[in-house]
């Protein structure tokens, strides 16, 4: 765990979570949001937003056509499997780092918070990748657990990030009080 923490570790991490953003909106990557909704432009990822309906996700998977679907099959089977993982292991890393600087008087665990964030992700994906791959046949039950698994992830990684964040916060503010 002390090795995920340290400062080449944390860079060489910081630059992965970077590339692998960057694969979603770069336009010239053939994984970006803007090949998936080529066909539907102005389209919104339901991976990329906290709500969405039922409704919305058949409506986007029509909209992009069949090469859109594929690009977001692809997707879900690459950068987007990857993400979590990075994700997970950046702020894991950053959370324990902060927290062995700042060394409370009492244990916080919550350096586990960005692997529920991550669970929540992988689940989505691996849902999502379902519904899309059984297109048009509408799959309700499994299109609302996609739905929970996305408000899942959007909640954890906000706190995981918010909690960081935090962190970092009183780092700098012990750093100029000091």
């Amino acid at each position: 765990m002390n090795f995920l923490s340290q400062r080449k570790c944390l860079i060489v991490l910081i630059l992965l979570f970077l590339i692998n953003s960057a694969l979603f909106f770069v336009p010239i990557s053939p994984v970006s949001t803007i090949q998936i909704t080529r066909n539907a432009p102005g389209s919104r990822i339901p991976d990329m937003i906290p709500f969405y309906s039922t409704e919305y996700i058949y409506t986007f998977l029509e909209d992009i056509g069949e090469q859109g679907r594929q690009l977001y099959r692809l997707v879900h089977l690459t950068s987007d499997l990857a993400f979590p993982l990075v994700y997970g292991l950046l702020f894991f890393a950053l959370i324990h780092r902060f927290t062995q600087i700042l060394k409370p008087s009492r244990k916080i665990n919550a350096q586990f918070l960005p692997w529920i964030a991550a669970l929540f992700d992988l689940a989505e994906n691996f849902t999502l990748n379902h519904i899309t791959s059984e297109f048009p046949e509408r799959l309700i039950g499994l299109t609302m657990l996609a739905q929970f698994f996305t408000l899942m992830k959007a909640l954890f990684l906000f706190t995981t990030v918010a909690f960081t964040a935090y962190l970092g916060l009183r780092i700098i503010g012990r750093k100029l009080a000091a």
